[in-house]
């Protein structure tokens, strides 16, 4: 997995096309060079075929970049070749051409052009523009552009993976260190090594792989769902960077690359008028449409992203703003996150569920067939203690899984559904000590503290709506609607509470279960 390069520690894991702004300059003795490479050692310099090797500029896992002056024609360029050199494995020399023929095909101002591709000596190479400047991550630590200046940067760089996109080619590690500025300041694309034709299959991409920069990452390549990786993936990259432009971070940013692509996957970023008030509601709104975790609520086109630019700079409206309230609800129900995190809750919702209609099911017959309200309660408690005794057992069974994560969505997850247990026993037992304590107080059926059970029930489902599900507001709707319906019909309190919760409780942990199956997968 490539990372960002850090341009006050240059990392060996970025082999983007750099110069002097994105990792200070190297001589050609301070890296090992390239096994095989011939020296010249009367001169100190290096050689390779017709060009002379100046200045190392990036390096990465495979690859290794210089600048070079290309002899027959006194050019300055950017050359490229495999690290290895002549023992690279026949995996690595496809993929170094798979690279070097996708740029190739491309002509476009704002991507960096290709010039020769071949071998000398055994080593294989290819050549490029090389580019007088800086990166646009150069740019960001400087702190974020003005929305105006970003927006207009974006527009070129937009159109240029829109014309690859037209020609088949999907770049999947666009990010700031992979676009260059040249002296004035027109940016240019670079950094094709993980392209490849999203119209052909490519087999050098393992399913499950999971290659690129974490926090510039789509949500379908950080989980390794290569089947789904295509030009909206691109997409989203390009909202990252404008993200990254705005408010001087990307969307996503964590102590290690894994906690990072768990962000990606289920996290959304904050918004970023948080970060830079300065930034305009309708460019925030495009920015966050790339970064939508869906691929089909995404720009459908790098070209359509790039006319709501067009029509932000020109003051129109832009084509997301007229979003019916049918799409707005569709998009609260269906927003979820920490499914990974909460994946192992699955077995322990369903195993919950037949508990929890039994015991509400004993409760029920006790309640109508004891007459002694003393009797009810002893009876109720005893049916209360075994069904959290059984819970209890059960979480303990799975206890490993369960707080293998040591993330806080978990703890806030533990907390909720304790409060709720906690606040259902209060209120039994502030019932049962105001008719034993209270000669005066009505004395009433168990079942009348079910509308206030069906309450607290809606309000820990609508956290969960905002904490985890979208769809879980509708199941606290439900508990709300049944909190009035059942003073009309209080006898059947235990029975439509307990079928209400058992069937929520199969719907979310078969969900989770699904999900947990399909990350396993």
């Amino acid at each position: 997995m490539k990372q960002a390069t850090d341009p006050q520690n240059p990392s060996p894991s970025d082999d983007t096309v750099l110069l002097p702004g994105d990792s200070p300059a190297s001589t050609l003795h301070q890296w090992p060079l390239p096994k095989g490479l011939p020296a010249d050692t009367a001169t100190g310099s290096f050689r390779f075929g017709d060009y002379e090797l100046l200045q190392e500029i990036a390096r990465g896992g495979m690859g290794v970049v210089y600048r070079a002056r290309q002899i027959t024609l006194n050019r300055t360029v950017a050359l490229k070749m495999i690290l290895s050199g002549r023992l690279a494995s026949s995996e690595d020399v496809a993929r170094f051409y798979i690279e070097a023929e996708a740029a190739a095909t491309l002509n476009h101002p704002n991507i960096v052009p290709i010039y020769e591709i071949g071998q000398q000596d055994g080593q294989h190479f290819f050549t490029m523009g090389f580019i007088e400047g800086m990166s646009l991550q150069d740019q960001v630590h400087s702190g974020p552009m003005a929305p105006r200046d970003a927006a207009i940067l974006m527009i070129k760089v937009v159109q240029a993976i829109e014309y690859a996109h037209s020609n088949g080619v999907i770049h999947r590690d666009l990010k700031p260190a992979n676009i260059l500025l040249d002296m004035n300041g027109e940016p240019k694309v670079t950094d094709f090594g993980l392209a490849r034709k999203f119209r052909e299959s490519n087999e050098l991409t393992r399913t499950g792989a999971i290659m690129g920069t974490p926090g510039y990452m789509p949500p379908e390549q950080a989980s390794g769902q290569t089947g789904q990786i295509g030009p909206a993936s691109d997409v989203y990259s390009l909202g990252a960077i404008l993200y990254c432009l705005l408010t001087g971070r990307p969307p996503f940013q964590a102590a290690n690359p894994l906690e990072t692509l768990i962000q990606v996957i289920e996290r959304e970023p904050p918004y970023i008028r948080i970060l830079n008030p300065e930034v305009d509601r309708e460019l925030e709104a495009i920015c966050l449409k790339c970064l939508e975790k869906q691929v089909q609520d995404r720009y459908a086109s790098a070209g359509k992203l790039a006319e709501d630019l067009n029509r932000y700079l020109q003051g129109d409206e832009i084509s997301i703003c007229s979003r019916n309230p049918v799409e707005r609800l569709r998009r609260t129900l269906t927003r979820h996150r920490d499914d990974l995190e909460l994946g192992t809750w699955g077995t322990l919702l369903l195993i919950f569920s037949p508990l929890v209609l039994l015991g509400e099911l004993a409760i029920w017959q006790l309640g109508l067939h004891e007459s002694t309200i003393t009797h009810v309660y002893l009876y109720a408690g005893f049916v209360r203690a075994v069904q959290l005794a059984a819970m209890l057992a059960a979480g303990w069974h799975l206890r490993t899984q369960l707080f293998a994560s040591r993330q806080s969505v978990s703890r806030v997850m533990w907390s909720q559904w304790m409060a709720f247990i906690a606040g259902c026993h209060l209120i039994l037992m502030v019932k049962m000590l105001s008719e034993f304590l209270n000669p005066h107080f009505p004395k009433t059926s168990l079942f009348w503290c079910y509308p206030f059970f069906s309450i607290l029930s809606g309000i820990l489902w609508f956290n969960l709506g905002s904490s985890y599900w979208g769809f879980c507001y509708l199941f606290g709707a439900a508990f709300f609607l049944l909190s009035i319906l059942l003073p009309f019909s209080p006898d059947s309190g235990p029975v439509l509470f307990g079928g209400l919760w058992s069937l929520l409780l199969v719907i979310t942990g078969r969900r989770l279960r699904h999900l947990q199956s399909d990350q396993s997968a």
